[in-house]
C-alpha cells in the first residue's frame, strides 16, 4: 500500500472514531433531555391529580379538618365506618405515598417538588401522622405509606 493509501486509511478511522463519538454523545444528551421532559409532564400530571384529591377529601370532611395541627383520629376512625368515606381518606393517602414513591425513585422531579410543595408535603404529613400511626398499629401494616414518611424525614428540617 502506497503512503497515501495509508494515511488515507488513517484519516478515515480517525473520521470514523469521531462521528461514533459524536453519536453516542449526541444520544446520550437527548436520552438525558427525553428523561427530564419525561419527569416535568408526569410532575405537572400529577400535580393536577393533587387538587382533585384534595378537593374530594375537603368534600368528605370539611375543609375546616386542615386549619388544625393534627388529624383528630377518633374522628377518623369514625369516618372510616362509611365506605365511600374511607375510600376517600386511603385514596388522599396514597396520592401521598405515590408520589413520595416517584421523587424517591426519581420518577417525578423532585427538585420542582421540593421547590414548589416541599413545605405543604412536609405539613401534610404532620398533619396525618398519628392517624398513620394508629392505621399501621391497627391493621398490622408496618409499611403502610413509608415512603411519604421517608420523604418528609429527608425534607424536614432537623
Amino acid at each position: 500500500m502506497s503512503l497515501e493509501g495509508r494515511i488515507f486509511s488513517i484519516v478515515e478511522l480517525l473520521l470514523l472514531g469521531l462521528t461514533l463519538g459524536i453519536t453516542v454523545f449526541l444520544a446520550y444528551w437527548t436520552a438525558r433531555l427525553n428523561q427530564k421532559v419525561l419527569t416535568l409532564r408526569a410532575s405537572e400530571e400529577f400535580a393536577e391529580k393533587d387538587n382533585a384529591n384534595q378537593a374530594a377529601l375537603e368534600r368528605v370532611l370539611g375543609a375546616s379538618i386542615f386549619l388544625h395541627d393534627k388529624i383528630d383520629v377518633e374522628q377518623i376512625r369514625r369516618l372510616e365506618e362509611n365506605p365511600e368515606h374511607r375510600l376517600c381518606l386511603l385514596t388522599y393517602l396514597n396520592h401521598y405515598e405515590s408520589l413520595a414513591r416517584g421523587i424517591n425513585m426519581g420518577i417525578y422531579a423532585g427538585e420542582v417538588f421540593q421547590v414548589a410543595r416541599k413545605s405543604l408535603i412536609i405539613r401534610e404529613f404532620q398533619l396525618w401522622e398519628d392517624y398513620i400511626t394508629d392505621y399501621r398499629h391497627r391493621r398490622k401494616r408496618p409499611l403502610a405509606w413509608s415512603e411519604f414518611e421517608r420523604l418528609v424525614k429527608r425534607w424536614a428540617p432537623t
